[in-house]
């Protein structure tokens, strides 16, 4: 487990330390751009051509992330959750008709031996016997 641990520490900080290098480069190539566009146009407007070109950066990474993360559900995946749908609301029906067609003292006294029956084992081994 120590060995574990020491491993997952060594990459977390390779990680991190990686992590800090990309962002300083990417920082200096965005200092680099806004230089090379200033020599050609004026400061304000590099600026802003540099802002833009980070913003859009941005956005093709987040499509890009959105794109590779995005969950499709497998056709057999959704066609379980499909059966299950339809025996939920099977259950549902039959449920509904049998509280429906029965009076509420009866469906007390069937709750009630419900809670019995699991509450008691001897009750249980002793209509096991008599059914």
């Amino acid at each position: 487990m120590n060995r574990f641990l020491s491993r997952l520490a060594i990459s977390s900080a390779a990680i991190l330390i990686a992590s800090a290098g990309g962002c300083v480069a990417l920082v200096f190539l965005i200092i680099a751009l806004y230089l090379g566009l200033a020599a050609v146009m004026a400061p304000w407007l590099a600026a802003l051509v540099t802002a833009g070109a980070a913003l859009l950066f941005s956005l093709l990474v987040l499509l890009i992330a959105r794109l590779v993360t995005r969950k499709t559900v497998p056709l057999a995946i959704r066609n379980r959750h499909r059966s299950a749908a339809d025996l939920g609301e099977l259950l549902g029906r039959q449920t509904h008709d049998f509280v429906a067609g029965n009076s509420l003292p009866m469906l007390g006294i069937l709750i009630a031996m419900g809670f019995a029956m699991g509450f008691s084992p001897r009750l249980r081994k002793f209509l096991m016997k008599v059914l």
